[in-house]
């Protein structure tokens, strides 16, 4: 096994830790919303996959985290109220990334179009937030 197939195992089999983990923080945020020590937590994770993924060569995985990490920096810059609407939100790409990482062990096919789909409803939850702000 060639150093970048290592270190793409280390990412897969550390990922589903870190999306568990990140799972039962959002769990624990949905309960305390203005939590920002657990918002940070969570942004943390995104942002470690986002950097590991790229780095084992992973670039869908980054890209995609790279969305799910803006919708959590709107959090953290109190530009969104994190309803409901934005934790599930989050909770699908917790499922999404998942999948992603199961798709890169050869374990599943992964559809893109999820990604998109995701993509599209940040966009709008965050450009909602954009005109509530200033409307």
């Amino acid at each position: 096994m060639d150093d970048e197939a290592k270190y793409q195992t280390f990412f897969i089999d550390n990922a589903t830790e870190w999306l568990t983990e990140m799972e039962s923080r959002l769990c624990e945020f949905e309960q305390s919303p203005q939590d920002k020590d657990l918002l940070n937590d969570i942004f943390r994770t995104v942002h470690n996959i986002k950097g590991t993924s790229n780095t084992v060569g992973f670039h869908t995985i980054y890209a995609f985290a790279h969305y799910v990490e803006d919708l959590l920096q709107y959090l953290r810059q109190d530009s969104l109220v994190p309803d409901k609407q934005i934790i599930n939100a989050l909770f699908s790409a917790v499922d999404i990334i998942l999948d992603m990482v199961e798709s890169c062990a050869g374990k599943t096919v992964f559809d893109l179009r999820r990604c998109e789909e995701w993509i599209v409803d940040a966009d709008l939850i965050k450009s909602h937030a954009r005109l509530s702000k200033h409307g």
